[in-house]
């Protein structure tokens, strides 16, 4: 056997493979300069591979000048491709890496949050519909497209979030994203002065954070409870904010729901201060007690800015999402849009709109409601059995997520660590916390992407690791 083995099991072409374990060889320096590669055949025979796959890698190295081949001298390492001391600011690499989020330690059971059950995506309708796209659409269609998204989709936004939603809002009005994160930035880039306050809930997701931090802003944090943010601390807030960020239909990650009078309070406290109000819808279709509450935007369009996303829906790979403007904001949003990446891609927002107009997602919608509720369920059973009063749930409402308080218990690095060399990966709240330190007792399980067996069997896996000793220990640590 040669120099390395080849991953069976692996997602990674074996030309990508033996690639990747040459060049990372030759730039190591574990190869030098003129050193001589076994032929093709023999590498190929002792691979276990055709020896055209060995050839065509050989050939890829070749063009990018890490071997050189003469006739009648074989292939051998160019001089010069190795970094040779290997700088410091470059970790160390590996031969293979993990194609993607999903991929790695497949028996892992991840309590991810924010990501849908991915084995329900309707692959056949959307395979058909996008055949169909592609072939009828025009070949105008294949060019650059206007920066706000087609009007085909936009038109087909207005009507289902007025129907869903109780958004206010016009085709025109409507700017399509690549996601609630592109969404969030262009509206940060648009409301924000470098240095100005932007007020936010504690906790709110990390991500988030992190854009607004990127922009410029400062956050004032408000606290949260279980009716999502604490309205009545706005008045604590100084001077005049950009704006207020704020999930009311279902608080990340708490879960929270605010109600009527909080939501008014905030719409007073945004008026009095002459600033917007940037409302992220986030979950809000998997609501599973009574009917789905209306946006905030519907109670005030002129002052809110509206951000959703087909993310949760259907799945993260279709990267469509939207922002509905207030008539002020949207000559600047276009442009913003046109800037940072021109357009969204013309076939994801066509295949959108195709699934808004024939009422395909809303019917995939209900069939994946019962199908959360149900996986909601079946992880408060677990979480039921294996705790009893030990665990705390909360945000129950509504998402694909429940918050998981264990009085006593601080989920350090640690314990975190602990908890995945066991088979299981859990969210502490406190990643999402902006003041240090706090929600150390509690983490976010998601089970939109997991069924029943995976969900029941992290829980046995979750409460091994609690209840053993050096769990216990770590309660009485700072």
């Amino acid at each position: 056997m040669f120099w390395f083995e080849l991953d069976r099991t692996s997602r990674l072409p074996y030309i990508r493979q033996i690639y990747e374990h040459l060049r990372l060889k030759i730039l190591r320096g574990e190869l030098r300069g003129g050193e001589r590669l076994p032929a093709t055949r023999r590498l190929a025979e002792d691979l276990g591979v055709s020896r055209t796959v060995v050839v065509e890698a050989f050939t890829q190295l070749q063009g990018e000048g890490y071997l050189v081949g003469r006739a009648g001298s074989g292939t051998s390492v160019a001089h010069g491709a190795s970094l040779d001391p290997w700088p410091a600011s470059l970790p160390r690499p590996v031969a293979t890496s993990t194609v993607d989020a999903y991929a790695g330690n497949r028996d892992l059971v991840d309590f991810r949050t924010g990501a849908p059950a991915l084995e329900r995506i309707p692959r056949s309708w959307l395979g058909r519909r996008l055949r169909s796209i592609c072939l009828g659409a025009a070949a105008v269609d294949y060019g650059y497209g206007p920066p706000e998204g087609c009007l085909d989709l936009r038109a087909a936004l207005s009507r289902y979030l007025a129907r869903t939603r109780g958004v206010h809002s016009h085709p025109d009005g409507i700017v399509v994203s690549t996601g609630a994160a592109e969404g969030l930035f262009l509206a940060t880039r648009l409301l924000l002065d470098p240095g100005s306050t932007v007020v936010v809930e504690n906790p709110v997701h990390e991500h988030f954070q992190a854009t607004l931090r990127f922009c410029g802003a400062s956050l004032h944090a408000v606290p949260v409870d279980e009716d999502g943010m604490r309205t009545g601390d706005l008045a604590s807030v100084p001077g005049r904010p950009a704006f207020v960020l704020v999930t009311p239909s279902h608080q990340f990650p708490t879960g929270g729901i605010l109600p009527v009078q909080r939501r008014i309070e905030l719409l007073q406290f945004a008026t009095a201060r002459d600033c917007r109000i940037v409302e992220d819808d986030y979950e809000s279709e998997f609501h599973f007690r009574g009917t789905a509450v209306s946006s905030l935007q519907g109670m005030d369009p002129g002052r809110v800015i509206y951000l959703g996303t087909f993310s949760k829906i259907i799945s993260p790979a279709l990267r469509v999402g939207y922002l509905v403007l207030p008539p002020d904001l949207v000559i600047r949003a276009r442009e913003m849009k046109f800037l940072v990446n021109t357009h969204s891609p013309f076939l994801e927002q066509k295949l959108v709109a195709e699934l808004l107009e024939s009422g395909e997602l809303e019917r995939h919608v209900r069939d994946m409601k019962q199908i959360y509720r149900h996986r909601q369920r079946v992880l408060l059973a677990a979480l039921s059995r294996a705790f009893g009063a030990h665990c705390l749930i909360s945000g129950t409402a509504a998402g694909l997520h429940v918050v998981a308080r264990f009085p006593g218990i601080t989920f350090t690095e640690a314990l975190v660590n602990d908890l995945e060399s066991a088979g299981v990966r859990v969210h502490p709240v406190t990643h999402h916390a902006i003041l240090p330190g706090t929600y150390r007792d509690q983490v976010i399980l998601g089970f939109g992407n997991l069924p029943d067996s995976r969900i029941e069997e992290g829980v046995r896996r979750l409460q091994r690791v609690l209840w053993s000793e050096s769990a216990i220990q770590r309660k009485a640590s700072p």
